[in-house]
């Protein structure tokens, strides 16, 4: 998914996989904690800087959760979402304001001193809707396992 804000920055949101594919089915009986790890790319773009930051910081009962939410979200049943993930290396937020919803991303970049990027775009109800649409897809594609 890709972002855009009114200074001509970007940030492409993906993911990636899980982070281990190859789980067994007697592992699976359970939860298991590491099937169920996302890896999130990220692509920011910024001023002709371009950098790509790869994480195991998502879980598929997260990506659920914040895409349930989304969707009370764009149905104006709530104002505000958050993803606020168990590794503290990405929230995400979403807020209604007024006509249009401000999408807050943030990402840390550098596990070793905690140095974070964050963006921030507005999105019109047509974008939020799409937001969702992706994050429904990523759902039912990363089921939790």
């Amino acid at each position: 998914m890709l972002f855009a804000n009114d200074l001509g920055d970007s940030l492409d949101f993906e993911i990636v996989g899980y982070e281990f594919e190859n789980i067994s089915t007697k592992e699976l009986e359970k939860f298991n904690w590491d099937a169920n790890w996302l890896v999130v790319k990220i692509v920011y773009d910024i001023d002709d800087y371009k950098q790509e930051f790869y994480s195991s910081c998502l879980l598929t009962t997260e990506l659920l959760k914040f895409t349930l939410d989304l969707k009370k979200l764009k149905n104006n049943e709530i104002n505000y979402c958050e993803l606020d993930t168990l590794e503290p290396n990405l929230k995400i937020n979403a807020k209604k304001d007024e006509s249009n919803y401000i999408f807050s991303i943030e990402f840390i970049y550098n596990k070793s001193t905690g140095d974070k990027l964050k963006f921030i775009a507005n999105l019109s109800k047509n974008e939020l809707n799409y937001v969702y649409e992706e994050m429904e897809k990523l759902s039912n594609r990363f089921k939790v396992r």
